[in-house]
This record gives C-alpha cells, sequence and structure tokens, in this order.
C-alpha cells in the first residue's frame, strides 16, 4: 500500500493536524524503519504503519488516542538479534541455576556439590 496514503488515513483516523502528523510521522517512520518492518515473522507486505492504522480502527474515536499512546510509549520490539541473545542467556542465567538448585533439594545436598555427586550429575 501506498505510503503517503497510509499515513494520511492514520493522520485522519487519528484527527491530527499538520503538526502533530509530521512528528508522529517522524517517529513512525523510524521504529519502521529500523525495527518492525524488518520482523522476520511479519505477514508478508504488511508494514507496521499499515498494521496499526488497522488495529486502532477497532476502538471508538475517543479511545484511538490511548490506543496509540500506548503503543507509542509501551510497545516492545523483539527482533531476531534480540531473540538471539534472549535464547543464548536463557539457559546459563535462569535454566541451569533451577535445575541445580532442584537435583540439589532432591539430594539433600548444597548446589555447589552436585556436579561432584556421580548421582546427583546423572539426575
Amino acid at each position: 500500500m501506498n505510503q503517503d496514503f497510509i499515513l494520511g488515513r492514520l493522520s485522519d483516523l487519528m484527527g491530527w493536524d499538520d503538526d502533530i502528523s509530521r512528528r508522529e510521522f517522524a517517529w513512525l517512520g523510524l521504529m519502521s524503519e529500523m525495527k518492525y518492518d524488518s520482523y522476520q515473522d511479519f505477514l508478508a507486505g504488511m508494514r507496521f504503519i499499515e498494521s496499526l492504522a488497522d488495529w486502532l480502527q477497532q476502538f471508538p474515536a475517543q479511545s484511538r488516542t490511548t490506543a496509540y499512546a500506548f503503543v507509542r510509549n509501551n510497545l516492545v520490539f523483539v527482533g531476531p538479534a534480540e531473540m538471539r541473545h534472549l535464547v543464548e542467556l536463557i539457559y546459563p542465567e535462569t535454566v541451569q541455576p533451577r535445575l541445580l538448585r532442584r537435583v540439589a533439594d532432591i539430594h539433600d545436598i548444597p548446589q555447589y556439590k552436585v556436579w561432584s555427586s556421580e548421582v546427583a550429575a546423572r539426575r
């Protein structure tokens, strides 16, 4: 879909004047380009601003400003790089300590002795 058309549609939908439109379009363009449109699981051909406009339409006019503000201020994008980093950290930072704690509890030994106990290490 034509970017200018969708921005105009979003501006009409939100009831923005020219100053607000310029400010929000700059932010939306930056976010789209830097983050959201590169999301690999996004629908092919679908862009963030288009999806945002479609999503905002479900709300009554008086609620759209609140819905937009929520997206603008609270939406967190987790892209491929962030997801890889999360996956790399989750096991050593979260999973392994929980497993060690559970095995230590089962064998009634301190956590640091789990790997030195053959039975505990196998578990």
